[in-house]
């Protein structure tokens, strides 16, 4: 129940994706939306910055909600490029404490809850993965770098009183991201992506802000997550870290967390 919970939605509905102003005839749509990223590259801090930064520890706390309570909860993500990620969440569920941790390494995956390993569907591991895709694609200067990555400029659309940029980001195995770049600053502000569960697509936007300056890197300290056009995260960065390395026994899908 707790992974269905943190995994994917819990309702049925995939609501439709907003409507964005098409650019104008002509436009080259692959080279506009590398000049978008690259302005957003900038804006977070600049390429030799972001391609120094390989490895980083992240807490954060807010409240998630299920059904209609919200539950405190405060979280620990380890990453580390090019396929290695830990996030381990606590909270209250009534009066008991639960630890939940998802771990990728490479080709393995795992979910351990209260240090008892899960068994998952194959809809929960590809999910699983997508969130180490989307990491990866969130830093930006990949996109640039790599190939494999097919992206296309959308046009324009607003989002809470702002004009943005969409960009649609797609890659082989990956599920289409949608990102969204404030037009004044350049920032990422928002992305869209489906989500599968039972066999059914769901929406998941996650919006970006209050941006501050963090040791060069320009980053998010809110974010607030809906799925199915429910709010499930609403979140605050409290600490980020950036590593040289960390140890790669901190991501052993089979060691007990």
């Amino acid at each position: 129940m707790l992974v269905g919970f943190l995994l994917a939605l819990l309702t049925n509905a995939l609501p439709s994706r907003q409507e964005v102003q098409t650019a104008p005839a002509g436009t080259d749509l692959s080279v506009t939306a590398k000049k978008v990223i690259a302005r957003g590259i900038e804006a977070h801090g600049g390429r030799e910055l972001l391609t120094k930064s390989r490895a980083d520890r992240v807490r954060i706390q807010g409240n998630m909600v299920v059904g209609k309570v919200e539950v405190p909860y405060k979280a620990e993500t380890l990453v580390q490029l090019p396929g290695q990620f830990k996030n381990t969440i606590q909270f209250n569920q009534g009066k008991k404490e639960v630890t939940l941790t998802q771990i990728i390494d490479g080709p393995r995956v795992a979910i351990w809850i209260n240090g008892e390993k899960q068994v998952l569907a194959p809809t929960q591991t590809t999910d699983l993965r997508q969130t180490l895709d989307l990491n990866r694609a969130m830093r930006l200067v990949g996109l640039l770098e790599d190939s494999a990555y097919d992206l296309k400029y959308l046009g324009q659309t607003d989002e809470a009183d702002q004009k943005v940029h969409v960009v649609r980001v797609l890659k082989k195995n990956m599920r289409e991201l949608r990102m969204f770049f404030d037009a004044k600053t350049g920032l990422l502000v928002k992305t869209e992506h489906p989500v599968e569960f039972q066999g059914k697509q769901m929406l998941q936007e996650e919006h970006f802000s209050d941006f501050r300056d963090l040791s060069g890197f320009r980053r998010p300290v809110r974010m607030t997550v809906y799925r199915g056009g429910q709010k499930i995260l609403d979140s605050s960065l409290t600490q980020v870290n950036y590593l040289e390395s960390i140890d790669s026994s901190r991501f052993d899908p089979e060691q007990k967390p």
